[in-house]
C-alpha cells in the first residue's frame, strides 16, 4: 500500500501523525506543574534513553557507527532541537500556552526565509499569502500580550519558534542523513543544560507519571515523526502542518485544565486558521 504513495503525500502523513502526537505535549506539562527546566531535565532523560534504546533494537553493533555519520549537521539538528524544546517550555511559564502555541506559528515564516536563503526553495505566492495573514494573527496576540504583560513570555516563544523554523531546514537540507540518532543527543544536550537550572523538587507519584508518559512515549515518536517529514516536504510546509497543535491544544486546554487564552488570543488564533484553512483548499483543488 504505501509503494503507491507518492513522496509528498507520504511527507504530509508522517507530519500530520507526528503534530497530532505532539498535541497532548502541553496539557502533560501544565499537568506536571513543575518548573520549565526540571521537566526537560526529566523528559530529555527519559526521551533521550527511549530513543537510545530502540537505536539499539536496530542498528545493533552498528549503533556507535551510525551516531558517528551524524556529522556536524547532525550535531547542528540536535543543538536546534534542545534549544527548541527548552524555549518552548521557559515560555510556557512566562505567557499562556494559547500565546506559546501561536507565536511558534511564525515558524512557517521563519522556514520560508530560511529555505530560500540556504536551500535556494522558492516559495509560492499562496504560502507567503497565507503567512502574511499568520504574522498578522500573530500581531494580535502580541497586542494583547503588551497589556497583560507577557511579552517576556512571547519573546521566548518567538526563539523557539526561530530554532524549530532552523531545525526543519537543516533536517530538508540533510536528506541522506538519518536524524533519528540526532534526536537522542537533542534530548541528551537538553538535559545537560537544564540540569544546573532546574529546581529539582520532590515530585509526587502522579507528576511522575506525567513525566513518564511523555517522555518515554509522546516526545520520542512525535519528534521522530516530525524529524521524517521534513526529508519528503518543504520546510514552510512542515512548518504549517505543526500549527494544527494551535488549533486543538489551547481548546483542550481551555475545556481540561481551564485556561482561558483570552479575547485577542482567539481572534488572533482563529485568523490564523482561517488563513491555513484557505491555503489547504487551494492546494486541494490545485491537486485535482
Amino acid at each position: 500500500m504505501l509503494e503507491n504513495i507518492s513522496p509528498r503525500t507520504f511527507g504530509i502523513i508522517v507530519t500530520v501523525l507526528g503534530t497530532l502526537a505532539l498535541t497532548p505535549d502541553i496539557i502533560l506539562y501544565r499537568l506536571t506543574d513543575a518548573d520549565a527546566f526540571t521537566v526537560a531535565f526529566w523528559r530529555g532523560l527519559f526521551a533521550g534513553f527511549t530513543i537510545l534504546f530502540g537505536c539499539i533494537v536496530v542498528y545493533k553493533r552498528n549503533t556507535l557507527n551510525v551516531f558517528k555519520s551524524l556529522g556536524k549537521r547532525g550535531f547542528l539538528v540536535a543543538i536546534l532541537q534542545s534549544l527548541g524544546m527548552i524555549l518552548f517550555y521557559v515560555s510556557l511559564d512566562h505567557t499562556s500556552a494559547a500565546n506559546a502555541l501561536i507565536i511558534y506559528s511564525t515558524a512557517p515564516i521563519l522556514a520560508a526565509v530560511l529555505s530560500w536563503f540556504f536551500l535556494k526553495e522558492k516559495v509560492s505566492k499562496k504560502v507567503l499569502t497565507a503567512l502574511a495573514f499568520v504574522c498578522f494573527g500573530v500581531s494580535i496576540v502580541a497586542t494583547g500580550s503588551t497589556f497583560n504583560g507577557n511579552i517576556t513570555g512571547d519573546l521566548i516563544a518567538f526563539l523557539n519558534a526561530l530554532s524549530i523554523a532552523a531545525f526543519y531546514v537543516v533536517v530538508r537540507g540533510s536528506k541522506k542523513i538519518n536524524m533519528i540518532p540526532a534526536l537522542c543527543l537533542s534530548f541528551f544536550i537538553a538535559a545537560v543544560i537544564s540540569y544546573p537550572l532546574a529546581l529539582l523538587p520532590a515530585l509526587s507519584n502522579s507528576q511522575w507519571v506525567f513525566l513518564f508518559i511523555s517522555g518515554v512515549f509522546m516526545l520520542p515518536i512525535a519528534i521522530s515523526l516530525l524529524t521524517i517529514g521534513p526529508r519528503y516536504l518543504p520546510a514552510p510546509e512542515v512548518s504549517m502542518i505543526n500549527l494544527l497543535e494551535v488549533c486543538i491544544a489551547p481548546l483542550l486546554l481551555w475545556w481540561i485544565i481551564g485556561e482561558n487564552p483570552g479575547l485577542m488570543s482567539i481572534i488572533g488564533g482563529l485568523i490564523v486558521v482561517l488563513a491555513l484553512s484557505g491555503y489547504a483548499l487551494l492546494k486541494i483543488r490545485d491537486n485535482t
